[in-house]
């Protein structure tokens, strides 16, 4: 990933459509998240978008653009589903064949939709740490980085919010 922003920062157009194709599956599945209103989803993905073609060769350190990107998807998250507090919609109400973002290459994500079920009763803050922590693959370092959040908070939100889902679900935690 590193050579294509180098690449995108000598003004690749080839490389910034390749980036965009490779990261959008992902930075949409945080984007699912924090906002449940498809429409919004993809206002926030094409503003991402925007930014990073506007401002990556003020990225000085390729190695970080991975939490950049993460970082200003947030943001555009927050800032949006804030300007459009009433238009957030459940997950059961979704239509999700005739959304916006779905389309034959999502397929993989369709699939991750129960997780968004399973996780859609949390509060904000575990629905995004849980889905970067298992759906990404992000590590509490990396999560600590990108959020600004203390990494044994991190791991301590993530363990309430599993309890919480445990508890949700009828399971007891026998452990002792």
């Amino acid at each position: 990933m590193e050579e294509l922003v180098r690449k995108i920062k000598n003004g690749d157009n080839k490389a910034f459509e390749e980036i965009v194709h490779e990261l959008k599956p992902h930075l949409y599945i945080i984007a699912k998240s924090r906002i449940s209103d498809e429409y919004i989803i993809s206002e926030a993905l094409q503003e991402t978008f925007i930014a990073l073609y506007l401002n990556i060769k003020k990225l000085k350190n390729e190695e970080s653009f991975r939490f950049w990107i993460t970082k200003v998807l947030i943001n555009n998250c927050n800032r949006l589903a804030k300007k459009n507090k009433n238009s957030n919609i459940s997950y059961e109400e979704a239509n999700i064949e005739n959304n916006y973002i779905i389309d034959n290459e999502y397929e993989d994500i369709i699939d991750k939709l129960d997780f968004f079920k399973l996780i859609e009763a949390l509060e904000l803050e575990e629905r995004t740490l849980l889905t970067m922590f298992y759906l990404e693959k992000y590590t509490t370092l990396e999560m600590s980085k990108i959020l600004k959040i203390n990494e044994s908070t991190i791991r301590s939100k993530i363990k309430r919010a599993r309890d919480k889902i445990k508890l949700e679900r009828g399971y007891e935690n026998n452990e002792k």
